[in-house]
């Protein structure tokens, strides 16, 4: 299994490379920066059991990303739900980082958003 959890974070990472670049040729483009921070969600569950520290910063990437297009278009279902799931793996991960204060916190804060 550690074999695929490598590969897949591989591979995970090389898609993101390729988002960010996308990303920098058209920043105003949504769709794409759901990606990216859908793509730094996926990073962060595949790094929470070995590298947590490594894993909080790529879910607190998903928690900007999908933060700032939520606030732009609040109405946007779509953006609401990326931006609950990312907080949830943030907490996930401040959990397995061994801060639960701060997952308590961080979700409580969500549920006022």
């Amino acid at each position: 299994h550690v074999g695929q959890r490598a590969e897949m974070l591989a591979n995970y990472r090389k898609s993101l490379d390729i988002l960010l670049r996308m990303q920098q040729a058209d920043p105003n483009d949504r769709l794409i920066q759901m990606d990216v921070a859908l793509r730094h969600e996926k990073i962060a569950r595949a790094l929470i059991e070995t590298d947590p520290s490594a894993a909080l910063k790529e879910a607190a990437q998903c928690v900007e990303i999908t933060g700032r297009l939520f606030k732009e278009a609040p109405a946007n279902l779509r953006y609401r739900r990326a931006h609950s799931n990312c907080r949830a793996e943030y907490a996930k991960v401040q959990l397995a980082a061994g801060q639960p204060a701060q997952a308590i916190a961080g979700l409580t804060e969500s549920l006022a958003e």
